[in-house]
Formats: structure tokens, C-alpha cells, sequence
């Protein structure tokens, strides 16, 4: 909603920005959300239990890294930057 640090939040916090936002989008787009991004990349077991229950199957950290299915957590997605899009 706001894309404030989820760590900083309290619960209410929390499911404004996680849950909120999901149901605003999904009427928005008339499509389910399936897959959430946390803003700045900061994630703890908190964040990841309220996106959990807000239905998200996904949750991407700022993490560099590949995901594979040996990722471990579909919670817990990492991200590599294209390089062709982003050059350093």
C-alpha cells in the first residue's frame, strides 16, 4: 500500500500493507495475486506468516539469488538483476 519496511510494522501494519493491498489489486485487475515482492527486500517470519495467510503463494526477498527448486522456501525468493536491462 505504502511500501514501508514490513519489519518496522506491528501485525496491524502488517496485514494493511500485506493484505490490503492484495484485495485492492485483485479488484483492480479482476485476477488473483499470486506473488508478493517485499519492499527494500526486508522479510522476517512475521511478514512471511502474514502473507501466508493473506493467500500469496510467493514472497521474493531483495536476496541475490537464483531460485531453483531446491530454493528451499517458495517464501524466501531471491532476485538477479538482468544484466541486457540493467547494466552495471
Amino acid at each position: 500500500m505504502t511500501h514501508a519496511y514490513l519489519t518496522d510494522l506491528d501485525e496491524s501494519g502488517l496485514r494493511h500493507e500485506i493484505c490490503d493491498s492484495k484485495l485492492q489489486l485483485e479488484q483492480i485487475i479482476g485476477k488473483p495475486v499470486d506473488h508478493f515482492s517485499c519492499p527494500g527486500g526486508r522479510c522476517d517470519q512475521q511478514v512471511v506468516a502474514v502473507a501466508r495467510a493473506a493467500g500469496y503463494k510467493t514472497l521474493a526477498t531483495s536476496r541475490i539469488q537464483a531460485n531453483s527448486r531446491k530454493t528451499g522456501s517458495s517464501f524466501a525468493l531471491g532476485r538477479v538483476c538482468d544484466p541486457a536491462r540493467y547494466p552495471l
